[in-house]
């Protein structure tokens, strides 16, 4: 009932077999694990702890499944956030959530420019931008941070009731509120879509929703929990879904 302990059992059974396929690339088990070890490791760095929030603000990508695994892992509370929104529903977001570090996607750089003064102070210091291109000053490289980090599994004490994410309501009455979601919640949902349409290792997914939102990333990281092969799309493209 962990999926903080999902992707290291996964890398345990299936070292070699292919994870995770992103456009020209694909990750075995082992090299997934060893990537999400090195980003707990840089995120412990930063002083990220269990309970601690980290809002992810980014397209489609293996480095969301990385961070979701990376929180699931210390116990830190995943904060996706929908990318559509404008600066004062992101601000809002972080506010209400109280994140402490984020992780953004090149494209919303001058989304954050736009967000109020006190919640980029809240995560000064503590933002990582993910793509090659060197990032702006104060904030840090994703794939630079991974780099610093040690493939060391952690070890937190972990407990089925633990939260894994908070996911935003789409607030149609009023303010979107925030669902707290725990790993025994994920985890049930996995055992009743494994008996209800009999998947299992075998397995080869493709779930172009956007990651932000609950039901296309955690189908995503159930063929990761079952052993499968999972597809990534950055996004929906029905050219490329139907190819």
């Amino acid at each position: 009932m962990l999926m903080g302990r999902a992707l290291s059992r996964s890398a345990e059974r299936h070292p070699y077999k292919t994870a995770i396929i992103f456009e020209d690339q694909s990750w075995t088990y082992d090299q997934l694990n060893r990537r999400v070890n090195r980003l707990c490791c840089a995120m412990s760095a930063w002083g990220l702890a269990k309970g601690d929030k980290l809002a992810v603000l980014a397209l489609n990508g293996p480095e969301y499944l990385e961070i979701y695994h990376a929180c699931a892992k210390l116990g830190v509370w995943m904060v996706p956030i929908n990318y559509r929104l404008k600066a004062p529903e992101v601000s809002y977001r972080l506010s209400h959530s109280q994140a402490t570090a984020l992780v953004l996607g090149p494209e919303y750089l001058v989304l954050f420019d736009g967000l109020e003064h006190e919640i980029k102070q809240a995560v000064e210091g503590r933002v990582m931008v993910l793509g090659q291109e060197p990032p702006p000053p104060g904030m840090s490289s994703y794939e630079q941070m991974l780099a610093s980090g040690e493939e060391i599994e952690p070890e937190v004490d972990l407990s089925p009731e633990d939260i894994l994410f908070i996911g935003y309501t789409g607030g149609t009455t009023g303010r979107s509120k925030g669902a707290l979601t725990s790993n025994r919640a994920i985890v049930a949902g996995y055992l009743y879509k494994v008996l209800d349409y009999g998947l299992g290792p075998g397995e080869v997914t493709l779930n172009p929703g956007p990651f932000w939102h609950t039901a296309p990333r955690n189908f995503t990281s159930l063929a990761l929990y079952m052993g499968g092969t999972t597809v990534v799309m950055k996004s929906f493209d029905p050219e490329q879904y139907l190819c």
